[in-house]
This record gives C-alpha cells, structure tokens and sequence, in this order.
C-alpha cells in the first residue's frame, strides 16, 4: 500500500481542465501515481514525476474506460502536462511540470521563493494556448467537416456541428480518422431508421459517439463505402 501525500494547490480551480471530470480525474491520478524519488524497475531508470504504466491499467484503477483514458491523455499531452514514451508493453509517463505542482512548500504569498511563479504559470498558460488555438482555428482543411458531414445521417444545425467538430480536431480530442470510422458505421446503424430517432450531428460529437461501438447487419466493403460516400457528396455537396 503506498503512504504519504500529494499537494492540491487551489490554482487548478483556474487550470483550463479543470471542468473536464474525465482529464482532471485522470491527471490527478497521474499525480499520485508518479514517483516522488528516482526508482528502477528491470533496468529502467524512473525519475522523479514518472512512473511505468498502461491505458488498460488506467482505466481499472480510475474506472473509466480505455476510450475516455486515451481522450483524456491526448488532451493532457496537448497542453504539455505530460509526455509519453510507448512500448509493446506499457507506457512512461512524466508530469512535465512536476515541481509546479508538487514542488516547493514555501508559501505562496511570498513573492522572493520559486513557489509563486510555478502557481502562477498554469493561468498564464491556459492564456496564451488558447490564444493560439485561436489563430490556428482558421488553418483546419475544411473538407474534413465537409467528409464528416456528408455521412452523417441526420443534416441539422450543420453551422453548431461545425464549430464542436472543429474544436475536437484543433484540440487533439480524437483523431480525424477515429470520428470519420465512427459516422461510418453510425450511418450504417441508422439506414432505414426513423431519422427522429437520430442523435442531432452536436449531441453526437459533444457526448464522444464515435467510440460507442454499433451493430450493423452486414459489414461494407471499401467499394461500398466509397460508392454511399460519392453517392451521399452528389446529393448534399
């Protein structure tokens, strides 16, 4: 059993995750995880912030699931919280920042230690990525909604879904291919279904649809997929 404590410092309140359950939850996994003194384990040096890991033991230890586990380290690496350095059988992962959260116990309104500035960073940095994300949005090939769009099967509020669609790639919550192999086989779930019965475009992008896993009567080939795509692109493009 391990022993000892970590530190929880009131500036995440303003830490730009932290209304995100799945990735705040899983970070502060990661933080009580990773190592507080350097160790080895068969050969391989573990430093401070690290420790060896995978998405399937993520997953048991925080109770979400692997699909919620990889959407959330995919936004922590974004922001540069963590890194990850993958094998065949597990993954290393640092806290990037380690002494900014775990670091000094000055305190904090003194502002000669080291300790202030580190609180004081994660503010500063949610400002300037987001400023980023901002000229960036611009950038993003339109023809990846436009593909997106074609196969879903219910064509409402296209401006919304746009927009939540755009924000999930600028932010690296999935990739591209992940959500276009998800429509597909919704699209395939829903053909010959009452469209009331369709989730709008928004709902299925905000609530992560693409990692349900669908029931289809037969599975497509690649020429027919291509075929419903060309089919859907003459019809509403």
């Amino acid at each position: 059993m391990q022993i000892g404590f970590i530190k929880l410092h009131r500036q995440l309140l303003e830490w730009e995750w932290y209304d995100d359950i799945n990735t705040f939850r899983l970070f502060t996994h990661l933080l009580l995880k990773a190592n507080y003194e350097p160790k080895k384990w068969h050969g391989i040096d573990i430093g401070i912030g690290q420790f060896l890991t995978s998405r399937e033991t993520l997953a048991r230890e925080t109770a979400l699931s692997e699909q919620q586990v990889r959407t959330a380290l995919t936004k922590l690496k974004s922001t540069n919280e963590i890194t990850s350095q993958a094998t065949n059988n597990y993954s290393l992962i640092s806290i990037t920042n380690w002494e900014k959260w775990q670091g000094s116990n000055q305190p904090s309104n003194n502002p000669s230690t080291s300790y202030q500035p580190a609180i004081n960073q994660p503010s500063t940095t949610t400002k300037e990525v987001k400023k980023e994300r901002s000229k960036d949005t611009k950038e993003i090939d339109t023809s990846l909604f436009d593909n997106f769009w074609v196969l879903y099967p219910r064509k409402i509020n296209k401006a919304d879904a746009k927009k939540i669609f755009t924000n999930i790639i600028k932010k690296g919550v999935v990739d591209y291919e992940t959500i276009i192999i998800g429509v597909k086989n919704y699209n395939e779930k829903c053909r010959g279904q009452d469209e009331k019965f369709i989730a709008h475009a928004t709902t299925w992008l905000n609530k992560e649809r693409w990692a349900d896993q669908y029931q289809t009567a037969e599975k497509p080939t690649a020429e027919n997929q291509q075929s419903r795509l060309n089919q859907l692109k003459e019809q509403y493009l």
